[in-house]
């Protein structure tokens, strides 16, 4: 079984960053909101990969909304 970590904040950071990040999200209406959750998931996952499609993923952000 895995112990929290030693620190408080590396559990409770992530917790509370998610809560605002819901907060905030929850006073978006909600066509703007599905933009804004879709380019953030693009940002994310091109994060993780280490790579981008760079000027192509701009315009075709753009493009969609």
């Amino acid at each position: 079984m895995n112990a929290l970590p030693a620190d408080p904040m590396a559990t409770i950071g992530p917790i509370l960053a998610a809560g605002l990040f819901v907060g905030a999200m929850s006073r978006v209406p909600e066509p703007a909101r599905q933009h804004l959750n879709a380019l953030g998931v693009v940002g994310v996952s091109t994060a993780y990969l280490s790579g981008g499609f760079g000027a192509w993923e701009i315009i075709c952000a753009f493009r969609s909304t």
